[in-house]
């Protein structure tokens, strides 16, 4: 299953960058366990002025690419309770989700 978020932005201090994340959904199973893996794809960028740079220059606030980033990052998921889904990502944090 592929599935694209809706447009998102982070304010990094030095540039807002706005971007939309792709994530493909594999290896479901009847032990309810999948995969996510998704990519930042960054549509746009636009710095601000600091102290640093003061004149709101492009080319000296950021050093983000347009387009789908080389960081892929992985979600190891199981649905734990009927409300509560637990995911590992890349093997160092775990995320937790309730409704």
């Amino acid at each position: 299953m592929k599935c694209l978020s809706s447009e998102q932005q982070r304010n990094t201090g030095a540039a807002v960058i706005t971007f939309i994340l792709e994530a493909n959904l594999t290896g479901f199973n009847a032990s309810d366990q999948f995969t996510v893996q998704y990519v930042n794809n960054v549509l746009k960028t636009a710095a601000l002025k600091t102290a640093a740079n003061p004149e709101g220059n492009q080319g000296l606030a950021f050093n983000v690419k347009l387009g789908k980033q080389s960081a892929v990052h992985k979600l190891n998921c199981e649905l734990e309770e009927e409300n509560k889904l637990v995911c590992v990502k890349d093997k160092i944090s775990t995320i937790t989700f309730t409704r």
